[in-house]
C-alpha cells in the first residue's frame, strides 16, 4: 500500500473510534432534547441528525 492510502485507512478507522466512543453521548443529548420539543420530534430523527453531525465534524 502507498503511504497515502494507509493514512486513509489510518484516518477512517480513527473517526469510526471517536464516533462509536462518542455515540452514547448523541443519544443523551438527543433526549434529553425531546423534553424541550414538541412530540411530533421523534428521538430517532434527532439522534439521527446528531451522527451526520459528529460524523461530519
Amino acid at each position: 500500500m502507498k503511504n497515502s492510502a494507509v493514512k486513509v485507512a489510518v484516518d477512517y478507522k480513527a473517526s469510526n473510534e471517536l464516533v462509536v466512543l462518542h455515540e452514547p453521548l448523541v443519544k443523551r443529548i438527543a433526549y434529553h432534547l425531546m423534553s424541550r420539543l414538541p412530540a411530533s420530534v421523534q428521538a430517532d430523527d434527532l439522534i439521527q441528525a446528531g451522527m451526520i453531525g459528529l460524523i461530519e465534524a
